[in-house]
């Protein structure tokens, strides 16, 4: 197992490489006077793209909620609260912000952690099934790559791939698998998904709510220093978020591949490099970073009663 582990990690480790390779030679290419010469040209757009923040969080929020809520374990808003924030600082730090109910789990009895553990990788799910999901519509909608990839390949590729998901997602606690159906965690989420059949419609829909609001900032944020107000540039944006979910990443949510994968597709439209990158990076600080940093300061340990 351990072997299995440092290969993945090493693969994962080369694949880290080779975007922050693809990003560097980016990079060398962007003189200094194209820093100098970078203009907020719609001020507007950049506070628009900001205050997103609220809204963005603020859905996640309502999953986190919904998530308590079906799991009942009648905590404080305060505690709700912070342990949301804890998560989001130690999801920053884990591969694909995965580990965001490392954070939160400190936070809640003993007893709760199994569920929540659980609950909230389902919630990720979510998230990573709307990166496929509007990746593919903007496939499907502009009818090109910017990889020169055949079309046809990948279409079909990634419809069977949403279709397993989506399948997956709604029909797991069906499947009787031996390995599964005897374990009293598995049975608890079973049990929960029972008590409340719109809950996992509920944290799909608040999923696709939340790429499309994400998106929209980067799209916001982008002509805030360029002019792309048109839908394509949004779809292209689409599949930015799309081909970064599917590289794996080590740590800090995505940083350098986003950015590598934003100057290939946004790049191949004629957008500037500096342009791209200051975008890409704002976007990162205000829904990453800086929620984090202010984790930082607001989250503290919480004696709470283990039993």
């Amino acid at each position: 197992m351990k072997n299995k582990a440092y290969l993945f990690f090493f693969i994962k480790l080369i694949l880290l490489g080779g975007v922050s390779y693809l990003l560097f030679i980016q990079l060398s290419r962007v003189q200094t006077k194209d820093w100098l010469n970078l203009e907020l040209k719609h001020p507007i757009y950049l506070v628009v793209s900001c205050l997103l923040i609220l809204f963005n969080l603020g859905l996640e929020w309502l999953k986190w909620t919904q998530t308590l809520t079906i799991i009942k374990t009648n905590s404080s808003t305060k505690n709700n609260f912070l342990a949301f924030m804890a998560g989001i600082a130690t999801g920053l730090v884990t591969p694909n912000m995965l580990g965001n109910f490392i954070g939160r789990i400190y936070y809640f009895q003993r007893k709760f952690r199994p569920s929540i553990i659980i609950m909230t990788l389902l919630s990720n799910f979510t998230q990573f099934f709307a990166s496929m999901f509007f990746g593919l519509v903007s496939i499907l909608l502009l009818k090109e790559t910017p990889w020169g990839i055949d079309l046809t390949l990948i279409n079909y590729l990634l419809l069977f791939f949403c279709s397993m998901l989506l399948g997956f997602y709604f029909l797991f606690d069906k499947l009787k698998l031996r390995s599964f159906k005897r374990k009293t965690g598995y049975l608890r989420i079973v049990s929960l998904l029972k008590n409340d059949s719109y809950y996992r419609v509920k944290i799909l829909l608040l999923s696709l709510l939340r790429h499309f609001i994400f998106t929209f900032q980067f799209w916001l944020m982008l002509n805030a220093f360029t002019e792309a107000l048109n839908f394509d540039t949004f779809l292209w944006i689409w599949q930015i978020f799309l081909w970064t979910t599917l590289v794996p990443s080590l740590w800090l949510g995505k940083l350098v591949i986003r950015e590598s994968i934003a100057l290939v597709v946004l790049g191949s439209l004629g957008f500037g490099q500096v342009e791209i990158l200051t975008s890409s990076i704002l976007i990162w600080f205000i829904n990453l970073a800086l929620p984090s940093l202010i984790s930082l300061f607001i989250c503290k340990q919480t004696k709470i009663e283990l039993e």
